[in-house]
């Protein structure tokens, strides 16, 4: 990290002082002065620098922000490691309704998790197979800007104000064609954008990053190590109310954050 060194009003007066009794050591200390101003601004100027970006890169960018900011629903498939999340959001009349379908290979059993249709501040979730669904209080219901749509809309306005943007080309990504854009920012990323839409169809990130440790005076290097990828998507979907329905045959219980969990920790 570059640092700035900058010469206080104080010490400007206290050489001025200096120089009354000697000119000779006045003009010294005033080339001092010139010179180390002179490395300070140069360093500023290349701290302050715009960020280089390529024209291409930005258009996707741009096109990309767009397309989110016209968003209040959406569908998605994404793939992370061995879990894929199918989810589904709504934003109806100022409430929010999310459907999430969790597949993983650890457990063949699907796990359903849904916002309440008649109290959004309470949340159903249930496994594929079991034979009641639990109704619990939502520990910490989403609002606005934690849906995916409107986080990745503020970091791109983010990368667009400060990140190195280049343009990798074109290539195939799960059957999309895609814009492939590099990243380089806090960390260094590779970003694919299918052509028509301009979603994110593609996220990798390998990067080494110092994180606080929680309650300690200390830190630690944490790998990032993520790839993200989006199978399949849909822009602004028609509010589905059966999404929010428990099956006819699954009985609907009242419960607690510990029940949730208990949901999600089965074998």
């Amino acid at each position: 990290m570059k640092k700035y060194y900058i010469l206080s009003s104080a010490g400007v007066l206290l050489l001025a002082g200096c120089g009354n009794d000697n000119a000779g050591e006045n003009e010294t200390d005033n080339t001092g002065v010139e010179e180390e101003t002179a490395a300070n601004n140069e360093e500023e100027t290349e701290e302050g620098s715009e960020p280089e970006q390529d024209e291409e890169a930005v258009e996707v960018l741009e096109e990309a922000l767009n397309t989110l900011e016209g968003m209040d629903s959406s569908y998605r498939e994404v793939s992370v490691d061995s879990m894929v999340e199918k989810q589904s959001i709504f934003i109806e009349d100022g409430e929010i309704f999310i459907h999430t379908v969790r597949e993983n290979d650890e457990n063949e059993e699907p796990l359903y998790t849904f916002t309440d249709l008649d109290d959004p501040d309470y949340s159903i979730i249930y496994r594929e197979g079991d034979d009641e669904a639990v109704r619990y209080e939502t520990p910490a219901p989403p609002t606005e800007d934690t849906l995916w749509f409107r986080m990745e809309a503020g970091q791109y306005e983010t990368m667009l104000e400060e990140a190195d943007l280049h343009y990798e080309g074109e290539e195939e990504i799960n059957d999309y064609n895609t814009h492939a854009l590099k990243v380089d920012g806090e960390t260094t990323e590779d970003r694919w954008f299918e052509e028509e839409n301009y979603i994110q169809v593609r996220h990798d990130m390998d990067e080494d990053m110092e994180v606080e440790i929680e309650g300690e005076n200390a830190s630690d290097e944490v790998d990032m190590d993520l790839s993200e990828e989006v199978l399949d998507f849909e822009i602004n979907p028609e509010f589905d109310e059966s999404l929010f329905e428990v099956p006819d045959d699954m009985e609907l219980t009242e419960g607690t954050e510990e029940d949730m969990v208990e949901v999600i920790d089965q074998d």
